[in-house]
């Protein structure tokens, strides 16, 4: 939050997903109502006390209306059901029910559906003028396809993948934490009645390991035993997998751009009197995966010592200072980073000496260009805004070509049909549009 000469100007949180199921088999049959990898009551929780914090400490400050507006806010999330309804509950505390009007008597007479509505004509009177009983604001929440997400997601660049599963195949390495944790491995595969089990096959389990003692499930004596070894050996085993920098610097390229561009739009309508502050961008909310804010927050310097908490959060300050300008903060889970590059050292770092950090910590054109699927890297000019149209995402929605052929005993006939749709003005730039349109 600033402090004395500081006004915020701009906030982007990114968190991962709060309290769940395993991502694979639940081999310890612990109590989740769900399948796999589905957010828990307590993780709902979590995230609702995420977004109460924010509410608190910096929707104020931000001079954020309490009435979502789309001009003040952008919401993003992975595909998975785990990080949208993380966002749902999280929207639920920063935009809290019962804030919206009521409809005038004359509009709520018409906002009902087509039709004969006698059968619910008793739900029609209680609802009187209010949207929804308890007038809750519903609000847009942007996911792509996980191949296509290149800001939250890795999968649309394999060799990410590739060059981290050759770091955990290093013969020396893996001979080390056979020894390091010798008990605990020899006791989970006894466990599991597996002998010839691999560290990389133990390590697929160590993520129900972890959901289970979160959610507070009860193991076997013997698993209990070695279970602080086995989550310290997922964690020793998760530092090497990601100790490649070109690989933690493929998969930060995407999120560090698209938040750069809406750094600049933000400090640009805060320098111009004619943008009133409804239409100033305040908020960027993104919810990834603990996966993406383990590689962000480590790339950017954090020490992590354990397997990353479910709900992590990173924020990313921008305040200007009356005297030293604009300047760029960054928390995880409450405690500043010192930064590097230009911001070596610095908890607080000049907007153009951050600029040039990121500069420093994304990918190179050639080593994006290493991806089987380059075109989904956004190789966008520098100058291009986030929000070079007036609105949240910008979706080239194009329909598609009907051909028809049509064959006839005297001949044929080819007929062709093409509609195209307007582009619809969205705020989040071309990264939401399909991937060819990037390289038109």
């Amino acid at each position: 939050m600033a402090s004395g000469a500081e006004e915020n100007v701009f906030l982007a949180q990114l968190t991962s997903e709060g309290a769940r199921s395993p991502n694979g088999e639940n081999i310890f049959k612990c109590d989740f109502k769900f399948g796999p990898n589905e957010i828990t009551p307590m993780g709902l929780r979590q995230h609702y006390l995420v977004g109460s914090d924010l509410a608190t400490n910096y929707a104020s400050n931000l001079k954020l209306d309490n009435i979502y507006s789309p001009w003040q806010v952008n919401v993003r999330s992975t595909n998975h059901n785990m990080t949208l309804m993380a966002a749902q509950a999280e929207l639920e505390a920063i935009f809290p029910p019962n804030t919206r009007p009521d409809l005038t008597a004359n509009q709520a007479g018409l906002a009902v559906p087509p039709g004969d509505n006698g059968i619910i004509d008793s739900e029609i009177k209680a609802l009187k003028n209010k949207i929804m009983p308890l007038n809750f604001q519903t609000l847009p929440i942007h996911a792509m396809d996980f191949h296509k997400d290149t800001v939250l997601m890795g999968e649309w660049c394999p060799e990410i993948y590739q060059k981290n599963e050759k770091n955990v195949k290093d013969s020396e390495w893996q001979k080390q934490i056979e020894e390091k944790y010798a008990d605990a491995l020899t006791k989970f595969r006894t466990f599991m009645e597996k002998d010839d089990l691999t560290i990389h096959q133990i390590y697929s389990h160590i993520d129900a390991l972890n959901a289970c003692s979160f959610n507070l499930d009860t193991f076997s004596k013997e698993i209990d035993s070695v279970k602080s070894q086995l989550l310290a050996f997922g964690f020793d085993y998760l530092e090497q997998y990601w100790s490649s920098e070109e690989s933690r610097k493929i998969f930060v390229h995407g999120f560090f751009t698209d938040l750069q561009r809406y750094l600049e739009d933000a400090k640009k309508q805060y320098d111009d009197s004619n943008v009133d502050n409804y239409n100033k961008m305040k908020l960027g909310l993104y919810f990834g995966t603990v996966e993406t804010t383990y590689v962000i927050s480590r790339h950017l310097g954090f020490n992590h010592q354990q397997l990353p908490q479910f709900a992590s959060q990173l924020l990313v300050h921008l305040n200007k200072d009356s005297e030293k300008g604009y300047l760029v903060s960054i928390e995880y889970n409450k405690e500043l980073l010192k930064l590097g590059g230009e911001c070596k050292d610095q908890t607080s770092c000049e907007y153009t000496s951050f600029n040039s950090l990121v500069s420093e910590i994304v990918a190179e054109a050639n080593l994006l260009s290493s991806c089987s699927s380059p075109k989904h890297t956004l190789l966008l000019s520098e100058n291009q805004s986030a929000q070079s149209n007036r609105s949240f995402t910008l979706h080239f929605i194009v329909a598609v070509s009907i051909l028809g052929f049509i064959s006839l005993i005297i001949g044929g006939f080819l007929g062709h049909k093409a509609a195209q749709h307007e582009n619809k003005k969205r705020r989040i730039h071309v990264r939401e549009s399909d991937p060819e349109a990037l390289l038109s």
